[in-house]
């Protein structure tokens, strides 16, 4: 159950950096229909240009946990602080997998270079993973235990959500069938 929380949360919180900051929903000022004044739902481009939120800015999210607003203050803040190591460590990392591909491109690869350069990806993984945690287990020391508890059961429905929403447009079959790979020459 922790696991499913915690992956909830890198995905709300560890993903957030390695994006844009997108427009938000709602309309003007980003604020949904029928939100307190000063609650604003950021959606942040992640990976691959999918939309992304920051849980703890979503007027739901914070009422059926139970959030007050010093928490929700707290938790942007350990947000905003973790946030340039965060996208340094991403940007690092995005270089290096570049630099990766453009040495496997290469007719004959320097095998030496290659795996010195994974060596440093897996480093930089590592790296940004220990970050992402440490925010993440700052955020969560600032949540009782029934919030945390509440928390848990939001990332359970959420992961129920997205799971019918992956099979509503798979269809009622299932995902196609895969297509034999041609023979290569």
């Amino acid at each position: 159950m922790i696991k499913n929380v915690l992956l909830l949360m890198l995905v709300f919180t560890g993903s957030l950096m390695l994006g844009q900051e997108g427009p938000p929903p709602g309309g003007p000022g980003g604020s949904p229909p029928g939100a307190p004044m000063g609650m604003r739902t950021r959606v942040i481009m992640g990976p691959g240009g999918m939309p992304l939120m920051a849980w703890w800015t979503e007027p739901r999210i914070v009422q059926e946990v139970g959030i007050s607003q010093p928490q929700v203050q707290q938790i942007q803040a350990i947000f905003d602080q973790a946030q340039p190591q965060l996208k340094q460590q991403a940007e690092a990392l995005r270089t290096q997998e570049q630099q990766l591909r453009s040495l496997l491109d290469a007719y004959q690869p320097d095998t030496g270079a290659v795996n010195t350069l994974i060596d440093q990806i897996a480093q930089g993984r590592a790296g940004l993973e220990k970050t992402t945690a440490r925010m993440q287990f700052a955020i969560r020391a600032l949540l009782t235990q029934d919030q945390w508890s509440k928390l848990q059961d939001e990332a359970k429905a959420m992961q129920q959500r997205m799971r019918e929403r992956m099979q509503r447009r798979r269809g009622p079959e299932g995902p196609p069938p895969p297509q034999p790979e041609p023979p290569q020459f």
